[in-house]
């Protein structure tokens, strides 16, 4: 049997085809592309960790959030930079989005803009969008922004804090001064809530040993309201001025040696400290608003060197360990979080080996000189180290 079709419904099947082929074709492109306008190809998707590094590259999108955290890569143009960022931007900046996802939920933003060389001059990270362009003003979510020289060297770092207690956030800027790519001396600044001026809080110098490791460090406080320096301490050696018999530093702020960094000092309201005959910190106690002890450091020194630093409080221990070569010279660190090796650095001349640990295994392998980062190596994991 044959059936014959006339020519205007011939036609017309011509026709939805070309429209079904069309549909078919613009559903294909719009899946490929992200929700910045990036394409699929244009993201790189990692396997990752809680710090954001890059562990493992992963094919798909879909493959990389099965993982607790997974990290996308993207480059994206200049007019898809953030507000609060514009202010460090420059038209030869490349800018690059870096998106962290715990079980598929996004936790932080990074932007990092990097110059022509490939180094990057603008660093920023932010939880929970704050450096999304859709963030409010009034949205007080933790963040920071490194600024750096051509030289890789950071000159300025600006930190965001929650004050849950004032409904407000806290700015902290810290400025680093460097002669022939030493760092001489840094001051820090607080951003006092609701004002628009910042307060010069304290400057740190910093004392070098002929091999140009560093030797001490003194902290000068200035009183807030006077605007004159109250007090300096000096650590991890000996510094000059060391003003003794003080062992308390209340101005509404506190201030600490900082041998462990991001240790959360939210609720402090002042801090006990404990000298030596010669003027260096032995201990800190940090107290809250009720007057409760809220953790406590305990340096152990050993002639001029500061040997280890310990950390306690109620839900985080932490310490450093430091090893010396004969000349007194710092040649090892190693830091341990409630005692698991997380981080070590190997010191020699001007050259710095970091490698950072994770379940015992070296993850990630960095090797500075004078401050300079010159190589970054991820350790490939095995199968067996695969969950």
């Amino acid at each position: 049997m044959q059936v014959l079709i006339p020519g205007v419904m011939l036609k017309n099947l011509q026709v939805l085809r070309k429209i079904a082929l069309f549909i078919f074709t613009a559903a294909a492109l719009l899946s490929a592309v992200g929700v910045d306008g990036q394409t699929a190809e244009d993201i790189r998707w990692f396997r990752s960790n809680a710090s954001g590094m890059a562990l493992e590259y992963v094919p798909s999108r879909l493959a990389a959030l099965r993982n607790e955290y997974s990290l996308s890569v993207q480059i994206l143009p200049g007019n898809m930079v953030p507000q609060i960022l514009l202010t460090y931007y420059e038209v030869i900046f490349t800018p690059e989005l870096r998106i962290l996802y715990e079980n598929a939920a996004e936790i932080r933003r990074q932007w990092i803009f990097r110059d022509h060389n490939n180094n990057v001059r603008v660093n920023s990270s932010g939880k929970d969008g704050f450096f999304d362009n859709e963030r409010e003003a009034d949205n007080h979510v933790p963040g920071f922004i490194e600024i750096r020289n051509n030289s890789g060297q950071i000159i300025r770092e600006i930190r965001f804090e929650d004050d849950v207690h004032n409904n407000s956030f806290i700015v902290w800027e810290f400025r680093f001064f460097y002669e022939r790519n030493t760092l001489i001396y840094a001051d820090t600044y607080y951003l006092v809530p609701e004002q628009e001026d910042f307060i010069h809080i304290s400057r740190d110098y910093f004392f070098y040993n002929r091999s140009g490791s560093v030797r001490a460090i003194e902290r000068s406080i200035f009183d807030i309201e006077a605007d004159t320096e109250t007090l300096r301490l000096a650590f991890p050696g000996l510094g000059t001025g060391i003003v003794p018999g003080r062992d308390e530093a209340i101005h509404g702020l506190v201030y600490t040696s900082r041998f462990l960094q991001n240790i959360d000092s939210h609720d402090t309201a002042r801090i006990s400290y404990t000298f030596d005959s010669r003027g260096r910190i032995t201990g800190e106690i940090w107290y809250n608003d009720d007057d409760e002890v809220t953790g406590e450091f305990v340096n152990t020194w050993s002639s001029d060197r500061l040997e280890s630093v310990l950390w306690v409080s109620s839900n985080d221990e932490r310490s450093v360990l430091y090893e010396y070569d004969d000349s007194g010279d710092r040649i090892m660190e190693r830091n341990y979080r409630r005692g698991v090796l997380e981080r070590t650095v190997t010191y020699s001349g001007g050259r710095e080996i970091e490698e950072l640990y994770m379940n015992g295994r070296i993850v990630l392998r960095s090797i500075w000189e004078d401050g300079i980062r010159l190589l970054e190596e991820r350790i490939p994991f095995s199968s067996g180290d695969l969950r």
